[in-house]
């Protein structure tokens, strides 16, 4: 919450089980996208994506990984390293 005396973080306990699953299985697309820029790899960068629930709901594995692999050509002299 943010108010006059600044930012206060809030706590509200923990979440269902049902609901911190759900949770967790949709922030590990973050840890790969993280990892994918740490390494500069763009396999991982293809797995991140893979498991991000809104690219999976419209797009194949198969069309994740071409549209990864356009995106890092087109981009390419801004991703120096990446391999």
């Amino acid at each position: 919450m943010i108010d006059r005396n600044g930012i206060n973080p809030t706590r509200y306990g923990a979440l269902p089980r049902q609901m911190a699953a759900l949770c967790d299985s949709n922030m590990r697309m973050f840890d790969l996208g993280a990892q994918a820029c740490i390494e500069r790899s763009v396999d991982l960068a293809i797995h991140a994506l893979m498991l991000d629930p809104l690219s999976a709901a419209v797009c194949s594995p198969a069309e994740i990984k071409q549209m990864t692999l356009e995106m890092f050509k087109a981009e390419k002299k801004f991703l120096p390293g990446y391999k």
